[in-house]
């Protein structure tokens, strides 16, 4: 059982009607602290979620996963206990407490986000009637079987946006046995990580109160959204528990960076082009928002030429004074979106879509993938940024002190 001190502190839920979400006010000062948090980790990918948790002060205590490239990977970074075969449904919560060495209740919180696929707009968006598009199902029985204080799950906002019979499913089987439920689109950019990424979030409290997701700490224009949320707190009783905001990360930012020792990383692959497609981006200037649209006929591809929609950005550059748009598992093939170098004539490599997902790259904590270029794309592009998923586990870790200190009076 996690192990927790407190001293009396006045926690609450700031409503934002406006953005549709539930923030997490700790009460200042907040003493709330857990020695112990254990995390029992579903779907774990390359370990972004878990790095993330990690750093904000929880302990991975098993894994579920089972493809040999990812499991390769955590183990290159930790020594976290995989759980069987790492398939979920075969995997019982017996199976993973045993591992875990751990008890039903004394989880601190259970993670994960099932396979998006089923649920992106850019897919089928074949949801829930792929075998992939039930795991979520899994992610449900393990909490009920498990009884973590908390628990986080993640997907693409195609879940919101296009699945929402999905998400009621899962309101209502956690509110079946007791859990506390928000739902939440968080933006990756506003806590921190170099990309525009939005992402849902459904986290649970065992206790049945409502929980909260962190403040953001980031925005594009800081000055108005501090007005914003000192108006939003203060007229709900509160302050709101920063004096700044910090300016959103630019491509700038986290590629100054890299060093050429980096580049020269084991994982770091770039996609091999054809001489067609490095003449194609000769075309797409720096600094500039041209695209394939702006391509000679000639050297569009057919389907762009019969008018097949590709979006504004698609084959376009990322732009250093901004953000990264949405770091996808094809993210090193520049027709797959606005993936071009903002200055060289290439696509991105893996190195480069590690840093803008906040993956800690130099010295003795970065983090190590394994696998092929196609895997390394693929363990990157569907991973949580570190960085968000460290923000939530900051914020999480709290309301966790509140619960256990609950059922310990």
């Amino acid at each position: 059982m996690a192990v927790c001190k407190s001293t009396f502190v006045k926690p609450k839920i700031i409503h934002d009607r406006n953005k549709n979400i539930q923030y997490y006010f700790p009460g200042a000062p907040s003493v709330n602290t857990c020695t112990d948090l254990p995390v029992i980790s579903l779907f774990t990918g390359g370990g972004g979620l878990d790095l993330g948790l990690e750093q904000a002060g929880f302990t991975t205590a098993a894994f579920v996963e089972n493809d040999k490239y990812c499991i390769e990977t955590i183990k290159a970074n930790r020594n976290w206990p995989l759980v069987g075969n790492g398939d979920v449904t075969e995997i019982t919560s017996y199976d993973i407490l045993k591992e875990a060495n751990l008890s039903k209740g004394d989880v601190a919180l259970l993670a994960g986000g099932a396979p998006c696929q089923p649920f992106s707009n850019l897919g089928k968006n074949e949801g829930d009637k792929t075998l992939n598009g039930q795991l979520y199902k899994h992610f449900i029985r393990l909490v009920k079987e498990i009884q973590p204080a908390a628990f986080l799950f993640e997907n693409v906002k195609g879940m919101l946006q296009n699945h929402k019979k999905v998400i009621q499913f899962m309101k209502e089987e956690f509110g079946k046995i007791g859990y506390g439920i928000a739902v939440s689109l968080l933006c990756a950019a506003d806590y921190g990580v170099p990309q525009k990424r939005y992402r849902i979030f459904i986290i649970g409290r065992r206790d049945g109160k409502l929980p909260g997701f962190p403040f953001p700490t980031h925005a594009n224009n800081p000055e108005l959204s501090l007005k914003y949320f000192n108006t939003l707190c203060k007229s709900q009783d509160a302050f709101f528990p920063y004096t700044e905001l910090k300016k959103w990360v630019t491509v700038k930012e986290a590629f100054s960076k890299l060093t050429d020792k980096d580049y020269s990383k084991e994982y770091n692959y770039y996609a091999n082009l054809s001489p067609r497609i490095i003449e194609m981006i000769k075309h797409i200037k720096p600094g500039t928002k041209m695209c394939w649209a702006d391509l000679p006929e000639h050297l569009k591809f057919d389907c762009w030429k019969k008018g097949n929609f590709q979006g504004n950005d698609n084959f376009s550059r990322l732009q250093y004074d901004e953000p990264a748009v949405t770091i996808r598992t094809g993210a090193v093939y520049p027709a797959k979106g606005k993936y071009i170098h903002p200055k060289l004539d290439r696509g991105l490599s893996t190195l480069e879509m590690a840093v803008l997902q906040s993956f800690p790259i130099s010295g003795d904590n970065g983090w190590i993938f394994k696998g092929g270029i196609t895997s390394v794309a693929r363990q990157i592009g569907n991973a949580v940024p570190p960085l968000l998923a460290k923000a939530i586990g900051e914020s999480l870790k709290l309301q966790i002190s509140e619960v256990i200190n609950g059922e310990q009076r």
